[in-house]
Formats: C-alpha cells, structure tokens, sequence
C-alpha cells in the first residue's frame, strides 16, 4: 500500500507539473500575441490612414476636372453616387479650381473633409486632428502621419516621418 500511495503521489506531482508548464507555455504565447496584435493594429491603422489619403487626393482631382469642364465655375456639384443624381454636395472653388476651405479655418477643413470623403474624421478607433495654417489643412493622425490640402495649389501631400507600413 505504501508502495502504491508513493506512486499515486509521483502521479499527482507529474499531472502538477504538466499543468504548471501547459500554463507557463500558454501565457507566454498570450504575451506574444499581445505584443504583435499592437504592432497590427498600428499597421492596420497606418495603412488605413494612407488610403484615406489617397481617396482625398482622388477626390481634390476629381473637383479639379468638374471645375474645368463646367468652365471654372464658382462651385461644382460633387457626386458620390453616380446612380443616384439626388446624393451631391455643393463645393465651393478657388479660382484656381481647387476645393475651397469655408470658413478659412478648422472649421471649414473639417466641413471640406465631410463633403470630398462622407466619413468622419476617424482611422479605426484613432482620432484625426485638424490643423488650419498658411491656408493649409492639415489632417494629423499621429506625431508622425499627417495629409496636409494646400487650398492655393491644390496640393495633398502625405507625411509619414516614422511609422512602418504594413506594405514596406
């Protein structure tokens, strides 16, 4: 008896230590996934944020091509339905035949950001913060990533200054 209560108690110390090491193993892959799903996510939010940058650009051009064909008219009437002739918003224009920014401040960068995207001014669960300076808006997504819309040229520039994208 003695014998079999040495055993059982070899046993129960076995089964300890395979739960101790199952859990010791799992915790340290819970770590690691902690760890990367961060690095995701802020690619994730990266590469978001510059196909919002690109759909801007695409949108500042596209007002640009309406005002010349409309033969630099005052405003232009920027669809973003085709099928649907009744969803547009009226954009005002420079002379130049970029989108203006009404008012001439955040407050009219902001508006300017609703009528070319329909889309808050959010990446994922990231903020955007608007600047207005020198005639320039400037869409911050971090310290590092920025879209900046320069009214007089039309310009759109995209600043990346840190952050790796998923693509590089």
């Amino acid at each position: 008896m003695n014998r079999n209560d040495s055993k059982k108690a070899k046993q129960n110390h076995y089964l300890l230590y395979k739960i101790v090491l199952a859990f010791c193993i799992s915790f340290s892959l819970m770590m690691l996934w902690i760890a990367e799903f961060e690095d995701t996510e802020e690619q994730a939010t990266s590469t978001s944020f510059k196909l919002i940058v690109n759909e801007f650009k695409n949108a500042v051009n596209l007002t640009h091509v309406e005002w010349l064909r409309l033969a630099r008219a005052d405003s232009i009437k920027f669809y973003s339905d085709l099928s649907n002739p009744d969803d547009f918003t009226e954009i005002a224009m420079t002379q130049k035949g970029w989108p203006k920014v009404v008012p001439s401040n955040i407050q009219g960068c902001n508006l300017l950001w609703q009528k070319l995207l329909k889309q808050p001014l959010q990446v994922i669960h990231k903020n955007i913060i608007v600047k207005y300076q020198n005639n320039t808006c400037i869409f911050q997504l971090n310290s590092q990533q920025q879209l900046s819309y320069q009214v007089n040229n039309g310009q759109v520039d995209y600043i990346n200054s840190g952050v790796k994208d998923a693509f590089q």
